[in-house]
């Protein structure tokens, strides 16, 4: 049996992204964008902290 979500997943690479802007399109306000800023703290990957701007 075929996996087509394995397969999908495994042929591209994955990794952290920093950096990300998201846009939606809202109805009565437009095209809304958000930048988000991902900081990562050292000693410990399941603390961070997530900056809308």
């Amino acid at each position: 049996m075929i996996d087509p979500f394995r397969d999908l997943w495994t042929s591209h690479a994955v990794g952290p992204r920093r950096h990300t802007r998201k846009e939606f399109d809202h109805p009565d306000l437009g095209t809304l964008a958000y930048d988000f800023e991902s900081l990562h703290l050292p000693d410990d990957e399941m603390i961070r902290s997530l900056t809308q701007v």
